[in-house]
């Protein structure tokens, strides 16, 4: 298998509390021969996360009302 490294950020904003979500992120994908991903790992601070939503535990509703929008995603082989 082959490894891609892909860098993305997403940046949005909380609708009921105005926090904003500003995080980095790093993908490890291993590809198979044919193009399939087999295996993917995913790096982020979660400290962003908890600061952002005030809990490890996310809940469905609190999803829904983050509008995130990724503005970077760079392919790096």
């Amino acid at each position: 298998p082959k490894e891609v490294l892909v860098e993305a950020k997403a940046y949005g904003v909380v609708r009921t509390t105005k926090k904003v979500y500003d995080q980095q992120y790093i993908f490890v994908c291993r590809v198979n021969d044919a193009g399939k991903i087999v295996e993917l790992k995913e790096y982020y601070n979660p400290n962003v996360v908890t600061s952002t939503f005030s809990s490890w535990i996310i809940s469905l509703t609190t999803i829904t009302q983050v509008c995130i929008l990724v503005v970077c995603c760079q392919i790096i082989i």
